[in-house]
């Protein structure tokens, strides 16, 4: 019997969340290691829940989505360009 996928958290690296938001993974780890951006570190590597994110981002999380790049980090360069 499949598990039901709102019991699963997703995650995701550095790297995913870099491309989906078009910011530089740089930006991401120091939002890391600020305790901004909260992530679960893995032996050497971060991977960030998609509810972290939402949160960060002020999304409620049933209606984010990790694919949408209009999204930005409002500390990034591209939302001065709004």
């Amino acid at each position: 019997m499949p598990e039901d996928d709102s019991s699963i958290t997703h995650y995701l690296t550095v790297a995913e969340l870099a491309t989906a938001t078009r910011l530089s993974k740089m930006t991401i780890y120091r939002l890391i290691h600020a305790g901004t951006l909260p992530a679960v570190s893995i032996g050497r590597s971060f991977r960030i829940s998609q509810s972290a994110v939402d949160a960060y981002l002020g999304r409620p999380a049933a209606d984010a989505d990790a694919a949408d790049t209009a999204a930005v980090l409002p500390d990034s360069p591209l939302a001065r360009d709004k």
